[in-house]
Order: C-alpha cells, then structure tokens, then sequence
C-alpha cells in the first residue's frame, strides 16, 4: 500500500506599514516535489515595496538549538543583521563561503548561551549557506530581499508538499504584480508569471517537482 504524503502548510507573512485603507490582494503558491523535498522553501514578491530601514527593522535571531539552527530560511533587508543565539550546552560556529558572491565569513566560536551578529553584505534576492564547522549537520540558508512580502514554509522528512500564502498591498504597490519567485536548497531559483501551473522546479537538469501560483479571489 503507497503512501500518500502529507501536506504542509506553513506561513510567514510580513506587513510592514502599509497603510490601513490600502487594497489587499493573496497571491497562493502550491509546491509539489517528486523526490527529496528540501528542508524549507522561500517565496517572496518582487516589486511589492521596500523594507523600513534594516536599522528600524532589527536583528533577525537564528536559534542554535538540539544542534540544529533555527529556522532553516532567515530573512533579512539588504544590510540585514542576523543574531546567533546558541542555546545548546555546546560551542557552535557560524560560517559562509559563497565563492560566486564572494562570501567568506567565519564568525567564530560562540559559547553556551552567546550571541554571535552577522552583518550582512550580499545582494537583494541572493540566498547564502551557513554552517557550523564543528557540526557539519547544521545547514542554514540567509535570504536578503528588497521586499518584506514573502513566505517560508518547513518541509519535514517524509513530506512532499508545500502550500504558501502571502498577502500585500496592492493598492500601494507601484508596479502591479506580476510574478513570483520560488527559491529552494540545491535548486534553480524560478521565477513564473501569477496565475501559472505545473511549471517545472529543476535541482541539477532534472525535474523534481512543480510550482503552481495563483491570485486567490
């Protein structure tokens, strides 16, 4: 007897200061994958406005817990800062190297119960990998982005699906929407016009899932 996987729907939405008489619209974007889902899965909405300055809008805190950093996706303004709190018994590390960015950060040990701060440096709609040296396990990925108008969903072992919904305001937005962009570990970044079906999601030539997108009513 087959198993059906589950399905996962797991939302982060970000408002910041639209005004309180704007128009809203929901974009809905369904994940599917076919074979080894990643850990997480990041949509965002390009053009839908700016951040409040990254100094107003304050560290992002990554916990490092049961060996294990969370989230697995943090995201962050350009110049973003992401706090390292290690709430494990152990020292923890935090490291990048990104030679197509040209990232090459080693932040050190952090003891038991410290915060190591990273400053971000790379680029709007770029996603860099971060580790510990010390446990090689513990993978997470830091998203900079021009908008705070996105989502992250978590995609436990055994589960191949994703559902997302982000809401914006579509009365502010200068540029209608048009399009959104799907960013996933170890695949292709993807961009696809709203609405858009079955468009395929590419992790080294080959074709492991689909992206389906939709303004809901």
């Amino acid at each position: 007897m087959s198993r059906v996987p589950l399905l996962l729907l797991s939302l982060v939405v970000f408002h910041l200061a639209p005004a309180s008489s704007a128009a809203a619209a929901t974009i809905e974007a369904t994940v599917r994958f076919t074979r080894a889902a990643p850990p997480a899965v990041l949509l965002w909405l390009p053009g839908t406005g700016p951040w409040k300055p990254a100094a107003e809008v304050g560290p992002t805190t990554v916990e490092q817990l049961a060996e294990t950093f969370t989230p697995t996706i943090a995201v962050v303004p350009p110049g973003g800062k992401v706090a390292f709190h290690n709430g494990d018994p152990q020292q923890h590390n935090v490291f990048a190297l990104d030679a197509t960015l040209g990232i090459d950060t080693d932040l050190g040990l952090g003891a038991p119960d410290s915060t190591l701060m990273l400053t971000t440096s790379w680029p709007a709609g770029s996603v860099v990998k971060h580790g510990c040296k010390i446990h090689p396990q513990m993978q997470l990925w830091i998203a900079v982005l021009d908008t705070p108008f996105y989502a992250v969903s978590d995609i436990p072992d055994g589960t191949l699906e994703a559902v997302m919904r982000v809401t914006y305001p579509s009365s502010t937005t200068a540029v209608p929407l048009t399009s959104v962009t799907l960013w996933a570990p170890r695949c292709e970044t993807l961009t696809v016009k709203i609405p858009s079906e079955l468009t395929p999601i590419i992790r080294k030539g080959k074709t492991v899932g689909t992206l389906s997108v939709r303004e809901l009513p």
